[in-house]
Order: structure tokens, then C-alpha cells, then sequence
């Protein structure tokens, strides 16, 4: 799990997000059967990892919502 943070993904003068993004890759590359799950930041990371692109808003969004995981996730 790659939780939310106060900064954003496409941001690249973060000193630690290259080594983040690799392991991200080599996890989903080399571990297939263990399951990524990101929330906020987390999900950014992981796309801008797996050749997606994020791009900060103008205003963030803040607050919650209901998170639903099938079952296949776990399988």
C-alpha cells in the first residue's frame, strides 16, 4: 500500500521519487502475484510508474470516500 501524502507525483525535485518509481516497476515486473494498492499520492505514484502520466490541480480535492475492493483483488 502507497498511502496519500502531502506532495504530488509529478513533482521531480522530489530527492526520493526515482528510487520510489523503480521500486514500484521492479514490483510489478518481477512480483506479479503481490498486489499494489495506492490511495491519493499513491495512485499518482503508481501511474506516473506504469507510464501514466499526473499533473498537479489547480485546487486540490480534499476528503474521503468509500473504498470497494472486490474479491479478485485479493485472488
Amino acid at each position: 500500500m502507497i498511502p496519500g501524502a502531502t506532495v504530488c507525483a509529478a513533482d521531480k525535485s522530489l530527492i526520493w521519487r526515482e528510487k520510489l518509481l523503480k521500486l514500484i516497476r521492479t514490483v510489478y515486473n518481477d512480483y506479479p502475484l503481490c498486489k499494489i494498492l495506492g490511495t491519493c499520492f499513491g495512485i499518482q505514484i503508481v501511474a506516473e510508474a506504469l507510464d501514466g502520466k499526473c499533473e498537479r490541480m489547480r485546487e486540490p480535492i480534499r476528503g474521503s470516500s468509500k473504498l470497494n475492493i472486490k474479491q479478485e483483488f485479493w485472488e
